[in-house]
């Protein structure tokens, strides 16, 4: 199984004789699910190292842009526990921007031992815990910009800690720009990047552009970035505006300067059908090298939706410092051995199942199931009575009665077969697994067993 694009957070140091394990990327698998089987609900992430913390958005409470942000935690990338919301979203101001707190990002800073959260709403705001994946607090004033960056309409950012110093990159909207078009773009959306002050709790006020010598509309349509340190040279990542669509151009600007100049270069026109959350690094415990692994959010039900999948490949260094092409193809799948983070592995409903075959299965979405038949299918790794069954179902707009039901096949040319009645290769099996669903006006459209 995957992980998503959600802010993954680092915490603890790694062990002198840390463990490595190896995990598989999947173009092909793109959805995730906790260690309970539920469709994990976070949106708009990113993941580093150490113990793995999956910080998002939840997109699947009806009615509700960005409600709140969810945690999850592992030591393997493939295990997730669902840890609950950072904080109440019912009782803070902080987040009452119109996308609420999107796109959060949380450092450690060693010095104090706090854990801290930047989050984009209307501009940016800070909070900071004892615990990373609980009891955030929010500052009482939002940080102070860049003067140039602060007329402008600050959006998509990354906090990142590099060589125990605080940056910031993030992209500024100008919806007054002269190269702003009449019809499209209607705005302008270019790069900035700067340090954090000490505490990680504030900018210095002091960014730098982020474009290539051409300065042309992929440099002023660029959101969504993340900044590494690889080898002396400075690498800022983005997408060019695309607000969660299902593909948009993966970009890549360095310098050996955050000051720049900054040499651009085009990674995919599509990003393999995703749009950029962050970069995450997975250090191997035997050769202390690090992996970059490109994450990006993949939408195939449409923009902003409850059930966002995620699309995770290493990005492979030429020896000038440059990078190649990401490699989109289905089938392209990606091993990668990194150091395993500390705890043991979680475990739940789904974990603990007999037959963990359906965790291989591509998971393919329709946008409205009021409209289709939909098949899930996979082959089972065991023989015998299948005795229980459970589905997560995204219940944002259904208003008519789902129901499921489960069957067996010998093989695709039996469920493909012209004239073939699905009734003749129904599985015989116990009344109470021919499940049905009522979502009508239903208020909680959160994804469930």
């Amino acid at each position: 199984m995957l992980f998503s694009r959600i802010a993954l957070l680092s915490v603890g140091l790694l062990s002198q004789l840390a463990l490595g394990t190896t995990t598989q990327f999947s173009n092909e698998q793109r959805f995730m699910f906790d260690v309970d089987g539920n469709f994990i609900d976070a949106y708009g992430s990113k993941i580093n190292y150490g113990k793995y913390y999956l910080y998002g958005n939840s997109w699947s409470i009806k009615g509700s842009a960005a409600y709140g942000i969810k945690s999850y935690s592992s030591m393997d990338l493939v295990n997730w526990n669902y840890e609950g919301f950072l904080f109440d979203p019912t009782t803070t101001d902080a987040c009452s921007g119109s996308g609420g707190c999107g796109r959060p990002h949380i450092i450690y800073n060693t010095k104090t031992k706090k854990y801290i959260l930047w989050a984009n709403s209307d501009g940016y705001v800070v909070a900071t815990s004892d615990n990373p994946a609980t009891g955030y607090k929010f500052l009482g004033s939002q940080p102070t910009l860049d003067p140039v960056v602060a007329k402008l309409n600050p959006a998509d950012f990354a906090v990142e800690l590099i060589n125990n110093e605080g940056y910031i990159v993030y992209s500024g909207l100008n919806f007054t720009d002269a190269s702003a078009g009449s019809l499209w773009p209607q705005i302008s959306q270019s790069l900035y990047i700067g340090h954090l002050t000490s505490d990680l709790e504030n900018t210095t006020t002091v960014a730098y552009d982020v474009k290539s010598e051409a300065n042309d509309l992929v440099d002023n349509q660029a959101e969504s970035p993340d900044l590494i340190y690889r080898n002396g040279i400075w690498y800022v990542f983005a997408s060019n505006t695309c607000g969660y669509c299902s593909g948009t151009l993966a970009i890549v600007y360095r310098s050996p300067s955050i000051q720049g100049p900054w040499e651009r270069q085009i990674l995919s026109g599509n990003s393999c059908n995703s749009q950029l959350e962050g970069v995450l690094p997975l250090v191997n415990p035997k050769t202390e090298e690090t992996t970059y692994v490109w994450h990006g959010t993949s939408v195939p039900g449409g923009p902003r939706t409850g059930f966002g999948g995620h699309i995770f490949q290493p990005l492979v260094f030429n020896e000038d410092g440059s990078i190649e092409d990401l490699k989109c193809n289905p089938e392209a799948t990606f091993e990668v051995e990194f150091t395993l983070g500390e705890g043991i592995a979680a475990s739940g409903l789904a974990s603990q199942s007999i037959d963990k075959s359906p965790d291989l299965a591509p998971y393919w979405a329709v946008c409205d199931s009021d409209q289709y038949i939909l098949y899930q299918t996979w082959t089972a790794e065991r023989t015998g009575l299948l005795e229980s069954v459970s589905v997560n179902i995204a219940a944002t707009t259904q208003t008519t009665a789902l129901e499921v039901t489960v069957f067996n096949f010998s093989s695709i040319n039996a469920l493909l077969e012209p004239g073939k009645a699905l009734d003749n290769i129904l599985l015989e099996v116990p009344r109470e697994l021919r499940l049905l669903f009522k979502f009508a006006n239903n208020e909680d459209s959160s994804f469930g067993r």
